[in-house]
């Protein structure tokens, strides 16, 4: 009965996690916003992927498995730039690279613009060394994965924008101070948002139409 309730023991502690106990710990890691939390992650990371690939969070945790590729390649960029101080040791790629991501927490549309313009002045055909070409790769993956968050973003404020303007345009009459106040704020907040592009453009018009008025 011992060996029995051992052997039992073992089996329990050697069964795999379920897909729900992997993506709660993996989900756990990623919103602490703390990169040896989400890089010790990597484990249950590619378990979930091995062994559960047809659930329908398996997009969610390919898109962190990428986070944390991007956060390592990253690192080795940042590490190589420390020990060269940022001089002879760095291509101009890589000092390109490393100048474009310096925004990437305070300013995403920023990074954007000039991860762009790093792979447009850059182009594949135009390098030849291997640690460039590594480079170009990083920029263009993680100009990918901000474009797929601001695509995220956008489908989940642009609702919200919108029915704030047509609130603003409810009370052009009654009003008109506040409905001013809306356009402005939507203006003001998202002007240097590449995915709110329309809706400020039409907070715009609605604003340059109302300042016609004389309301």
């Amino acid at each position: 009965l011992v060996v029995l309730g051992i052997t039992t023991m073992v089996r329990y502690v050697n069964r795999p996690p379920t897909a729900d106990q992997l993506f709660d710990r993996i989900l756990q890691a990623s919103d602490q916003d703390n990169w040896p939390a989400l890089s010790a992650a990597q484990d249950d990371v590619e378990l979930f992927k091995r062994l559960f690939s047809s659930d329908p969070r398996y997009g969610d945790v390919a898109a962190i498995s990428e986070k944390i590729a991007l956060g390592k390649l990253q690192r080795k960029f940042e590490a190589k730039a420390r020990r060269g101080r940022g001089s002879t040791e760095l291509t101009a790629v890589e000092r390109a690279y490393l100048d474009s991501i310096r925004s990437l927490t305070t300013d995403p549309e920023e990074t954007a613009r000039k991860l762009r313009a790093l792979l447009d002045l850059f182009s594949y055909a135009t390098v030849d060394s291997q640690d460039e070409l590594r480079c170009l790769e990083v920029a263009n993956r993680q100009l990918e994965s901000l474009e797929a968050e601001f695509n995220d973003r956008k489908e989940r404020d642009i609702p919200l924008l919108r029915h704030r303007l047509r609130t603003a345009h409810s009370l052009e009459q009654s009003n008109p101070a506040g409905a001013r106040t809306i356009r402005e704020s939507i203006i003001a907040l998202y002007q240097d948002k590449s995915w709110a592009d329309e809706i400020v453009r039409e907070a715009q018009e609605a604003l340059a139409k109302q300042a016609l008025s004389g309301t």
